[in-house]
């Protein structure tokens, strides 16, 4: 499978140097009020969303849950800068079925855009 499977079919033919250049948008099932969340938060490329933290967050709760050897899974605890206070206490294993504004990363209002433009409730649906 290439990366192509994942472009938006007017964009197929671009070098994946283009496409990481590009704006968000050009990813299949990112539409326009999408692109608008995105860049609440500084993510105006491909590029910038490879690397966006609260993707990558959600990522590693995802990862911690599901992989025991995991370095935070084998820590038992995420870290206190991944997981907002009022959710650390709860087990690795219910943290990606948490709401999506568990992560520091996230706060009120971009979950509520989150949620209204890409369909994102929680830690799980990020890391997707």
């Amino acid at each position: 499978m290439t990366y192509q499977v994942h472009i938006k079919t007017e964009f197929v033919e671009l070098e994946l140097r283009e496409i990481l250049q590009s704006r968000p948008g050009v990813l299949l099932g990112v539409s326009t009020d999408a692109e608008g969340t995105l860049e609440a938060i500084a993510v105006t490329t491909v590029y910038d969303l490879a690397l966006a933290r609260a993707f990558r967050d959600a990522a590693h709760v995802v990862e911690a849950a599901t992989d025991p050897t995991s370095v935070v899974a084998r820590h038992g605890a995420p870290p206190s800068d991944l997981i907002v206070p009022e959710h650390l206490g709860n087990p690795l294993t219910e943290l990606p079925a948490q709401p999506v504004h568990a992560l520091v990363a996230v706060s009120s209002d971009l979950a509520t855009a989150l949620r209204d433009t890409m369909a994102v409730e929680s830690v799980r649906d990020l890391a997707q």
